[in-house]
């Protein structure tokens, strides 16, 4: 029970954090297919979709799958309206949704290790 607080406790501060930087000023870079932004954007969504995992655990996969796709999606969109100098990226999306599908796998295989 203890786990399951201090991993919504963490996804709210993870998800307060990611959603920050996300909305930065920054400089309008060219799309690249392959950087190191598109590792931080795995690894963030990754981490996301363990935590609600651990947080959630009665809540179907495929919903928390999409929620933070549905999460993933508005940043793009926000950044594509707002004025911070950032532009949106399928790219971008796409290693998201990598890392909520890793993720996701990831806490199935935990949770499925840790009942044997």
């Amino acid at each position: 029970m203890t786990l399951r607080w201090a991993a919504r406790l963490l996804f709210v501060v993870a998800i307060v954090l990611i959603t920050d930087l996300a909305l930065q000023p920054g400089t309008a870079l060219p799309p690249r297919l392959f950087g190191t932004d598109k590792l931080e954007h795995f690894a963030a969504f990754m981490a996301l979709a363990i935590l609600a995992r651990v947080a959630c655990p009665n809540l179907a996969r495929s919903i928390t799958g999409i929620v933070l796709l549905v999460y993933g999606g508005g940043i793009e969109w926000l950044q594509d309206i707002g004025s911070s100098g950032r532009t949106a990226s399928l790219a971008d999306f796409l290693a998201d949704a990598i890392g909520v599908i890793c993720g996701l796998l990831v806490a199935w295989w935990a949770g499925t290790r840790s009942r044997h």
